[in-house]
């Protein structure tokens, strides 16, 4: 059996049990760029210092609110140190504050493209903040573009839809979006019965459906007490019919690196290859 189906039918995995995951989270209830506005701290600083003092100061004049004087200094520190991601998320976080939406879309871009995880997640909540979507599919497939800068492969996004047996009479019927980045793969992936290594999927509902039958609990085919095989189907019939969704806003694909961003139910979500994102992660 899929160990998705018994996580699904059986047991919702703790967020907190999931740092360590290929799935990462960010909550926008706690400090990130953009909620509450701060910029980041300069905790990863490169060897030019010049770099650091400007975006130290650039800091000093953002929490004034003087981000028409802020901006120019996160320009010219981002320039110096271009390989920093946190230096282009605090430049497009101060665009943003000025109303220069495409410019801090942009920034904000390259921040995705040269931070870290951490950087990336703080990045896709800022892009959600300044309008940034990605139409998902209603019925069958779509192409969107690379969001990562100088990368022209696009990312396939089909919905798909599933029925699983879970076991001893529990049916999951699952709908999603598969990612890929090939139509054709896109078309056929689907994560518990079509497996393909390049491909992941995103889980936005679940209905855990109970079919309870006689022969499906061991209780009433090795037992003989016909009230044990009662109390059987009564935990089964209990334990179904059950619907848990999720609601996701896509702002990032990039199918070269595998990697896409979402905010799923208020929270930052990055989901890459071989990592699929289920309704219980993204909660």
């Amino acid at each position: 059996m899929h160990t998705r189906l018994m996580a699904a039918v059986m047991v919702f995995m703790p967020l907190a049990l999931l740092a360590d995951a290929c799935v990462a989270q960010v909550s926008p209830d706690t400090t990130v760029i953009g909620v509450p506005p701060t910029p980041i701290a300069a905790t990863n600083a490169g060897p030019d210092e010049k770099a650091d003092a400007l975006h130290e100061e650039a800091g000093r004049l953002y929490r004034a609110k003087d981000y028409g004087a802020a901006c120019p200094k996160y320009r010219a520190a981002a320039s110096l140190a271009p390989l920093r991601g946190d230096l282009w998320a605090d430049l497009g976080l101060c665009l943003s504050r000025l109303g220069k939406k495409e410019q801090a879309k942009q920034a904000t871009l390259e921040a995705v493209s040269r931070g870290s995880r951490d950087v990336r997640l703080r990045a896709y909540f800022n892009l959600y903040r300044i309008g940034v979507r990605l139409t998902p599919p209603q019925e069958d497939c779509i192409k969107w573009p690379c969001s990562r800068p100088g990368c022209s492969k696009p990312m396939y996004a089909c919905r798909y839809t599933e029925t699983c047996n879970g076991g001893s009479g529990m049916f999951v019927d699952a709908t999603g979006l598969s990612f890929c980045p090939n139509d054709e793969d896109a078309k056929t992936y689907q994560p518990s019965c079509h497996l393909v290594e390049s491909c992941f999927a995103v889980e936005l509902k679940v209905q855990v459906i109970a079919r309870c039958k006689l022969d499906d609990q061991a209780a009433c085919v090795e037992d003989v007490d016909s009230k044990a095989c009662e109390e059987a189907l009564t935990r089964c019939q209990e334990g179904g019919n059950e619907t848990r969704s999720q609601q996701c806003v896509f702002v990032y694909a990039d199918a070269e690196r595998k990697r896409l961003g979402a905010i799923c139910n208020g929270k930052a979500i990055e989901v890459s290859s071989g990592s699929d994102l289920w309704i219980h992660q993204g909660e």
